[in-house]
């Protein structure tokens, strides 16, 4: 994995991680992920990337609460977010961890 995809899977993921903390929204996550699967569409993270679009869109676009849209949308992306920690985790390199902050 190159360093612009892990850097922009990194960014999905903590959009994700600051929805789930109520520090995002469901329209926020949209976009980037929509940006973030335009940018990696030559890549084999654009199926998982693209999966979740269409039903976070009827989400956004249903007008029920924002807590409620976060709610479904928490749900909506559970399996990305584990696609992506799983696909971050292992593109760590041994002895790395020092650039990475852990």
């Amino acid at each position: 994995m190159v360093a612009n995809e892990y850097d922009l899977l990194s960014n999905v993921l903590d959009s994700l991680d600051r929805l789930f903390d109520e520090q995002s929204s469901a329209e926020t996550v949209l976009a980037l992920l929509f940006a973030t699967s335009e940018a990696l569409r030559t890549t084999s993270h654009y199926p998982e990337l693209e999966r979740p679009i269409a039903e976070l869109r009827a989400v956004v676009r249903s007008g029920v609460l924002s807590e409620m849209q976060r709610d479904k949308t928490v749900w909506i992306t559970d399996p990305l977010r584990k696609y992506l920690a799983r696909v971050l985790d292992s593109a760590r390199e041994p002895g790395l961890d020092e650039l990475f902050g852990d």
